[in-house]
Formats: C-alpha cells, sequence, structure tokens
C-alpha cells in the first residue's frame, strides 16, 4: 500500500513540476508581447524625468499618462528609461523572475526551515496572479520581495536597511502600507517604518523642487486623479469596493464601513500578544490589505503567503486549514486566463468573469481570512 502511494506521489509531483515548467515558458511568451502596465507606468516616469508635474490635467491630456502612483515609484523606474523600450521590457520581465525566486527563497528561509522551495515556487508560477502580474508587467512582486527582505533585515538587528528596504516597498503603497501594521503593531518595531517615512519625505521634497510643484500637490496628486476615473473602483477583483459595486448601486459608503470594521478585526488580532505565528499574521496582513481598497487580480500575489502558511501547515489538517486551503486555492487557480485562448472553452472564461463566479471568489477570500484566524486563536501552529 504504502509502495502504490509513494509511486502515485511521485507521478503528481513529476507533473506539477511539468506544468509549473510550461506555465513559466508560456507566461514568459505572453509577458514579452504584452506588458502593457509596464510600459504605462514608464511613459509616466519619463515624464517626471523631464520635468513636468504627471498631475497635472494639461500634463495628463497632453500625453495620455495614466499617474495612478506615488511620485517616488515612478524614479524607481527611471533607469529603464535609458535603454530601448525592448530592452527595458526584457530588464523588467527578468528583473521580476529573480525577485520571484529570492522572495520564495527569503520566505522559505524565513518561516519554512528552508524546505519546500521548489513546491512553493512551482504553486507561484502556476497561480493566476503571478501569471496575470507577469504579463501585464505590474510591480507586485517588487513590493512583496522587499517587504520580506525588510522583515528579515529587521530580524538581524539591520534597523536602517530594513527602512531602505521597506521605502523600495512602498511602490505599491496602496497594498503595503496597511501591511506595515505588521510591523508596528504585532512586531512592535517602528524604527525602520519611521525611517522608510523619512526616506519618502525626502524622495518627495526633492521631486517638489524638481519640478516645482508643492509637496502636498503631489502627494495627494494619486488620489485626485483616481477620483476622474469614474467607475474604476468597482471594477477592482476581490476588495470590499468590487465586492459591494458588483451587488448594490450607491455602494461607497458601505464599502467604507465594510472596511473600517475588517481593519478593526485585523488590529484585535494584531495586538493579540498569545499569538506566536509570525507567518499565520503575516498571511492575514497581506490577504486583508488586498480588499481594503482598489485591487486587481495580480494584486492577488499575496497568495505566497497563504501558500507558505498551508505548506507550514499541513501535517495539522484540521477543519479550519481544509477551509482555508479551498479559498486560497480558488483565488490562486481559478481564473479565465486559463481559458481564454482556448475557443472551445470560451464560455467558461466568459462564466468565471461573471458578477455571480466573483462574488463567490470574494466571499471564499473573506472565509479563508477568518478560518486563518479561527485556526491562530487555537494555537496549534507557531512559526517565530
Amino acid at each position: 500500500m504504502n509502495y502504490v502511494i509513494t509511486k502515485y506521489t511521485k507521478y503528481i509531483t513529476l507533473l506539477f513540476f511539468v506544468l509549473s515548467c510550461l506555465s513559466f515558458a508560456f507566461t514568459l511568451r505572453s509577458a514579452y508581447y504584452s506588458c502593457f502596465d509596464f510600459k504605462t507606468l514608464t511613459d509616466v516616469s519619463r515624464c517626471l524625468l523631464n520635468g513636468y508635474d504627471i498631475y497635472d490635467s494639461n500634463v495628463i491630456n497632453k500625453f495620455k499618462i495614466l499617474p495612478t502612483y506615488e511620485p517616488s515609484c515612478y524614479l524607481f523606474l527611471m533607469p529603464f528609461l535609458f535603454v530601448s523600450w525592448e530592452k527595458a521590457k526584457l530588464l523588467w520581465i527578468g528583473l521580476n523572475i529573480v525577485l520571484t525566486v529570492l522572495l520564495v527563497k527569503d520566505i522559505t528561509e524565513l518561516y519554512l526551515e528552508k524546505k519546500h522551495f521548489p513546491y512553493l515556487l512551482g504553486l507561484v508560477i502556476l497561480s493566476q496572479p503571478w501569471r496575470t502580474h507577469m504579463h501585464v508587467g505590474q510591480c507586485v512582486i517588487w513590493s512583496l520581495y522587499f517587504f520580506v527582505l525588510s522583515i528579515k533585515l529587521e530580524k538581524k538587528g539591520m534597523t536602517v536597511r530594513s527602512g531602505l528596504a521597506l521605502t523600495l516597498s512602498l511602490f505599491k503603497f496602496h497594498l503595503i502600507i496597511p501591511m506595515l501594521l505588521f510591523f508596528v503593531l504585532y512586531k512592535r518595531k517602528w524604527k525602520n517604518v519611521l525611517i522608510a517615512s523619512a526616506f519618502q519625505f525626502i524622495i518627495l521634497l526633492i521631486i517638489s523642487a524638481y519640478v516645482k510643484a508643492s509637496p502636498v500637490q503631489l502627494l495627494l496628486g494619486p488620489l485626485k486623479y483616481t477620483k476622474t476615473l469614474t467607475g474604476k473602483i468597482e471594477t477592482g477583483y476581490l476588495d470590499v469596493f468590487a465586492f459591494w459595486g458588483r451587488l448594490i448601486d450607491s455602494s461607497t459608503s458601505l464599502s467604507i464601513l465594510s472596511g473600517l470594521i475588517i481593519i478593526t478585526v485585523l488590529i484585535h488580532v494584531l495586538l493579540n500578544k498569545n499569538i506566536k505565528d509570525e507567518l499565520g499574521i503575516l498571511t492575514i496582513t497581506s490577504m486583508i490589505s488586498s480588499i481594503l481598497m482598489y485591487h486587481r487580480s495580480y494584486d492577488y500575489l499575496v497568495i505566497v503567503f497563504s501558500f507558505s502558511w498551508i505548506l507550514n501547515s499541513r501535517n495539522n489538517i484540521n477543519v479550519n486549514l481544509v477551509a482555508f486551503s479551498i479559498g486560497v486555492y480558488l483565488v490562486g487557480f481559478c481564473s479565465f486566463h486559463y481559458f481564454e485562448y482556448i475557443p472551445s472553452l470560451q464560455y467558461i472564461a466568459e462564466l468565471m468573469q461573471g458578477t455571480y463566479f466573483l462574488t463567490i471568489l470574494s466571499i471564499s477570500w473573506y472565509l479563508s481570512i477568518f478560518a486563518l484566524i479561527s485556526q491562530m486563536k487555537k494555537g496549534n501552529v507557531k512559526c517565530e
């Protein structure tokens, strides 16, 4: 019996890695012919380099740019402006591959006793958020890698370097800012957050002087711009704005109220000194951060922490773990992107883009969060 189980386990493992390799190959091909979000980001970065106030409506209309990020984010991309578009695109794709490997490596070293690296990497490469992220050329991998690097450096007592890494992680600021509560409330570490804030403020002042615009105006620029994007906030993925926007009209107030309730739950969990599962805390913080504000499917690359927690908890199977895993794997692998290029399966792709399916997917993600909270309060899994 054990021989049969071992035999099938080997076949399943082999199939898993073959599928991961195929996913990697198809994703690279897709990224090479697309990467349009990276093009949008570098267009804004070029305008900033040329001395324009990127949040000025006249500049936006003249150059057809989409300045949805803080000015410091575009500063990070300026090195890519000194090579051709083709080279810049290849460099960005290559950098994201390297950062993916380093992100998985650091997570396994920090929380999984250096185990499960190939399995975690395979899960990430197979997942819909990673494939979509690479396809459009987004910056979530960048932010998550530097956030985890900040944790790693903070554990080594390198506070300044941790703060610098945290500064770089704020590229995807609307995802990372809520995650800063992991440091401030759970780990009771604030110096690296303060250092990161100081670096960001200095960068803001430099850019302000360079483009001759008010620092306040630049700081509030993304918020001002997104207000002009009518209906965009309801076209998110699993966040509360998208969830309520699909169900009812005039959903903004209800979305904000839901967000406040959820952040209150997160604060309560982070302040619970009896919870010693640091990976679980990081997982919850990242999952909740992904639903508080407008987010697209690639932002759910935070699922890398969820995969890690499942791998770490695989020997403690219970109702909470099963419920959590179901929700995570639904979000990770149930996507229309797997079917959109197969004509005979177009109906599945259309179904997965519909209101009912996305509502179910959102609820599954929310239930996973509460299943994980319930499991951690039982204290069955410890990862310090």
